[in-house]
């Protein structure tokens, strides 16, 4: 079976070094992020430009910081939430016999 795991890059080689340290699993290296074509940079770059000068303008307002971090912040809970979910379940599974615990 292969699994994929999406860690933090502050916690990436602790986990590494845990599942190394499992009999019969291989951990195969990390893929290097894709680099996003120079063309499409260009574009998002006068994308951005062109934003801004339509907000020294007046003709858009632009989000502030302290609204960006309050939607990062809901966004962050709401991830967190889904995945408390999960847990639950995973736990009456086990007692319920349908998933034998790892030891």
């Amino acid at each position: 079976m292969e699994i994929v795991l999406e860690v933090p890059d502050k916690d990436a080689a602790r986990v590494l070094d845990l599942l190394k340290g499992i009999k019969h699993v291989k951990v195969k290296s990390p893929k290097k992020p894709v680099k996003r074509p120079a063309a499409e940079l260009l574009e998002d770059l006068k994308q951005a430009l062109e934003d801004v000068k339509r907000y020294q303008r007046g003709e858009i307002e632009l989000q502030s910081w302290d609204d960006l971090y309050a939607e990062l912040q809901a966004e962050e809970a709401a991830e967190g939430a889904s995945n408390e979910a999960i847990e639950p379940v995973r736990e009456n599974r086990t007692r319920a016999g349908h998933e034998q615990p790892h030891e």
